[in-house]
């Protein structure tokens, strides 16, 4: 209590309580006074709290808050293996309605560091949230869902020109789903450096993070920590109507060959692997190292009625060695396509369009895109999106991947069709 608030209301408590009677001269006044105090008694806790609620006015405002959630219907059709027939044959269809909401929480500490912290929704496997997908199925019968960590870092920005990370934070480099899905967060540091100068942009980005640490089995002399140092160099230059971005990376992962998988044990999705031993009920490991070379391009504009994007994305893995089983190294990976966005319309409304190859090995498979054929590697198709925005910070979304699962396959009978189909409702706050 400030000693404002003390003395007032010191002051109004003897004016209500003070005796008034043998006063005589003083009769006609202290009647007053005292009616006066007692009307004043009830503000004594707005006067004593005043001090205490500008205190956490301030703590509030400094505080920002923000999300979004999303509804999602979700339609799957896809071929399998029959190995005791020895053909493939449509797998059971799936219909299935998903959500994802997300919650972060920025907090700043001082003019040069802030605290972000996001929670969100997810499935459970094997002990974990899913690396690249915050979804989480309407399924069994009405339980809770399980809430994730999914973003915890703070971010030191001592000039406009540079930054650094610490934590569960989001991809720094500037990327497609190629390599990265979008819903994937890195765990490490990062640095990041950006020169502008009339509309153009030189910047830098670089960074270790760490995916995994196992103990072995028996006695040895270390843990095995495995995990990934990148960096990326990349230029935009724009002259207000025109924009074109390159960009080139390279992405060394440690400890990857002959070594467990990197999420679920024994589990590739799509990447080759081999048998190992002395690393528990691990099994089976990569069969090759991951040293990544990146480069991503885009060239945007704005037209009167549209704004066009068209993007570029290319990886290979040059540790990869030859696959045995197909005769051939497959260690590249392409996409390809464009964006076509219309501002000017009653509603805004935009179309994606992007083809691409994801060979077995171009690059770790469970950071890729999780959606197009299953997720991970080994396929290549179509993806399609067309979506609108309803009204403001809502937005209604169609996307149809068309696939093909093993298309290197030399056996025709194991390259198999993926059909996914994704209605989605998402709004943001």
């Amino acid at each position: 209590m400030s000693h404002c608030s003390f003395f007032l209301k010191s002051a109004v408590l003897m004016l209500a309580f003070s005796p008034v009677t043998g006063l005589k001269r003083h009769r006609t006044r202290a009647k007053p006074l005292a009616v006066l105090a007692l009307l004043l008694l009830p503000l004594l806790p707005l006067v004593a709290q005043n001090k205490d609620e500008k205190a956490v006015a301030s703590w509030t405002e400094k505080i920002r808050i923000s999300g979004d959630f999303r509804y999602r219907h979700e339609f799957i059709s896809q071929e399998i293996f029959n190995s005791a027939t020895s053909e493939k044959v449509r797998m059971f269809d799936r219909n299935r309605h998903r959500l994802r909401l997300r919650l972060e929480l920025m907090a700043p500490v001082n003019d040069k560091m802030d605290v972000f912290t996001r929670i969100a929704t997810g499935s459970f496997s094997d002990g974990a949230g899913d690396p690249t997908s915050s979804n989480q199925d309407l399924s069994g019968g009405f339980a809770p869902k399980p809430i994730w960590l999914d973003r915890a870092y703070v971010d030191f920005h001592p000039f406009k020109e540079l930054g650094a990370r610490a934590g569960k934070q989001p991809v720094p480099f500037e990327h497609t789903d190629l390599v990265w899905d979008s819903d994937l967060n890195l765990e490490g540091m990062a640095v990041m450096m950006t020169l502008q100068k009339d509309g153009n942009e030189l910047f830098l980005r670089a960074g270790g993070f760490w995916a995994s640490e196992r103990g072995p089995t028996g006695f040895a002399k270390h843990a095995l920590t495995q995990g990934l140092f990148g960096g990326q160099l990349g230029g935009k230059v724009s002259n207000g109507r025109v924009t074109a971005q390159l960009a080139a990376a390279y992405f060394d992962y440690g400890n990857v060959k002959n070594n467990p998988a990197l999420y679920a044990p024994n589990q590739f999705f799509g990447n080759s692997s081999t048998l190992i031993t002395g690393r528990g009920s691990d099994t089976l490991g990569y069969l090759f190292d991951y040293n990544l070379v990146n480069v991503r391009a885009s060239l945007g504009g704005k037209l009167n009625r549209v704004e066009p994007t068209a993007v570029f994305d290319f990886v290979t893995n040059i540790a990869a060695e030859k696959d045995d089983a197909y005769d051939k190294k497959l260690n590249s990976s392409w996409l390809a396509g464009f964006v076509l966005q219309f501002s000017s319309a009653p509603i805004t409304w935009d179309v994606a369009y992007n083809y691409r190859v994801q060979q077995k090995d171009a690059t770790i498979a469970i950071f890729a895109d999780s959606d197009p054929a299953g997720g991970g590697t080994n396929y290549n198709g179509h993806k399609i999106v067309l979506g609108f925005d309803v009204m403001k910070q809502a937005r209604f979304g169609l996307t149809y991947f068309k696939n093909i699962k093993d298309p290197e396959n030399k056996n025709e009978e194991q390259r198999f069709d993926y059909d996914r189909v994704q209605a989605d409702f998402e709004v943001k706050f």
